[in-house]
């Protein structure tokens, strides 16, 4: 089963930090399986409890009327301060007669601890657009450290928050859910 989340922008995003690394910036989940995506901090994937390694990847569409030189660097930044520069850092090339600059960028598998964050980033030279129909950011789930209390926080008809010992599922009408509570006999 495929584990993972992608966010992409809603709209044109025009770019204007130059020289410097900052985060590409993005509004919604296209897919969440797992609570990695937060409205809170929309730009960031954030790994819960559970996951042990994942795998990045980025594609950005650049808008073709912006005639951007060849010194475009895409990369992931991790926990807001180191730029993975392990093979992931991609230029974008806008050559003539080509009018669809973008890129596809995958990393290499990553070693993860809950509470680790990723965002794309870009430096640039210059202002640039992206298209958002072009546009995402996504984490896959490549391993897990305890595949069964993952699998039911997979589990769409359940809460697990603050469970104790002796407990069970019971469900709960009101809330149409699976929750933690003493067994009937």
């Amino acid at each position: 089963m495929y584990r993972g989340a992608r966010i992409a922008p809603t709209g044109i995003q025009n770019y204007t930090t130059i020289g410097v690394f900052d985060a590409l910036r993005f509004a919604v989940a296209q897919y969440d399986t797992n609570g990695l995506w937060s409205a809170a901090n929309p730009n960031r994937l954030t790994i819960p409890e559970g996951v042990s390694k994942v795998r990045l990847r980025l594609a950005a569409n650049v808008d073709p009327s912006d005639q951007i030189p060849l010194s475009n660097l895409f990369s992931f930044r991790k926990n807001g301060l180191n730029v993975l520069f392990d093979g992931s850092l991609k230029t974008v090339v806008n050559a003539s007669g080509y009018t669809n600059p973008g890129i596809g960028l995958v990393s290499d598998i990553i070693d993860v601890v809950p509470g680790d964050y990723f965002e794309a980033v870009y430096s640039v030279p210059q202002t640039f657009s992206l298209n958002p129909a072009l546009t995402w950011f996504s984490v896959e789930i490549v391993e897990i450290t305890d595949a069964a209390a993952f699998r039911t926080r997979d589990l769409l008809d359940v809460v697990t928050a603050a469970p104790s010992d002796g407990q069970v599922l019971v469900y709960n009408a009101a809330l149409g859910k699976y929750v933690p509570g003493k067994p009937s006999v």
